[in-house]
């Protein structure tokens, strides 16, 4: 091994992966959709959202829920995902590097880095989230399930 040369062992170590799960092509060349689950902070019926996430799987089968961690919908959508074996996962706003851009960067992020087929929208028809309409300005299908 002390005989190889330098660019062996950096391609070896450039090459090698130790977080599949949130590697680039893991993510979008794997087959699974991804769906993204968000919702205004009012929304918070529990059955109405399992309800609704069972009808999504019926549909779509194999899937991965992509949320945002501080979200209260994104606490429930993980806790169906838990009880149903779906993979979730949850990425969260860095607050204290982007202050209050942090919110609508990681919104982006979440739509160039996943490429999601579906963003599900859990509404309360006097706030839509900001990742629901950056969803529907970029052409992505929308689900919305509203309450009055």
């Amino acid at each position: 091994m002390g005989d190889m040369p330098p660019m062996t062992k950096i391609s070896a170590i450039a090459t090698r992966h130790d977080d599949a799960r949130r590697s680039l092509y893991h993510i979008s060349g794997s087959g699974i959709k991804n769906i993204v689950i968000c919702g205004s902070f009012g929304f918070l019926d529990e059955k109405s959202i399992f309800k609704n996430l069972d009808k999504i799987k019926y549909k779509y089968r194999a899937f991965r829920i992509i949320c945002a961690a501080e979200d209260s919908i994104g606490k429930i959508a993980n806790k169906w995902a838990r009880e149903n074996d779906i993979e979730m996962i949850a990425e969260r706003a860095s607050w204290f590097r982007y202050g209050t851009a942090a919110k609508a960067l990681r919104d982006e992020h979440i739509l160039n880095y996943y490429s999601p087929v579906l963003v599900v929208c859990f509404s309360n028809l006097k706030e839509y989230p900001n990742l629901y309409g950056k969803a529907k300005r970029d052409g992505i299908d929308v689900l919305e399930f509203c309450m009055p």
